[in-house]
């Protein structure tokens, strides 16, 4: 039910996909899914979960694809503090956490914040909602601030996905 109500109100056409395999190591994060070419995934197509932003489709085959998930370290996304408007870029991290790196030093970012796609250029709509901040502290000895993100989406429990398609 939840997954029904999830696909009603998302703002874009979308393909439904169960997870079929996890690849979970230090070195990267990724799904595999029960979709590909046939069924209409394309490379580069955001990947979301009704709590979430899942990540991207890495790879695509006939009947099965690869999708990257945020947690991986290769993965770069644009974002956005929902209350303070702050702007950084989400990449992967330690423990199933990701990090919000280029922070301006001047920001004002709150921890438990609600950090949302911000929308830049076209791989990731505006707006999908990616953690909650747990951490944040100003460090002055650097150009930038670095936050501590923890995903809304349980990857090691996640069996449903959403292909997003975003032209």
């Amino acid at each position: 039910k939840e997954l029904l109500a999830f696909k009603k109100g998302l703002a874009h056409p979308s393909i439904c996909a169960q997870v079929i395999g996890k690849d979970m190591s230090s070195f990267s994060s990724s799904l595999l899914i029960n979709k590909g070419l046939d069924e209409g995934i394309k490379l580069d197509m955001p990947v979301a979960a009704n709590l979430g932003l899942v990540g991207r489709v890495s790879e695509v085959g006939r009947h099965m694809s690869r999708v990257i998930l945020i947690t991986d370290p290769n993965l770069k996304v644009s974002a956005i503090a929902q209350t303070t408007r702050d702007v950084g870029v989400i990449e992967g991290y330690t423990g199933g956490l990701c990090r919000m790196k280029y922070i301006d030093v001047n920001a004002k970012l709150l921890k438990n914040d609600i950090v949302l796609t911000l929308g830049h250029g076209k791989l990731y709509p505006k707006g999908y909602p990616i953690g909650i901040v747990v951490s944040y502290k100003k460090d002055f000895n650097r150009l930038y601030h670095i936050a501590i993100v923890k995903p809304f989406t349980d990857f090691s429990k996640l069996e449903e996905v959403f292909c997003l398609e975003v032209d």
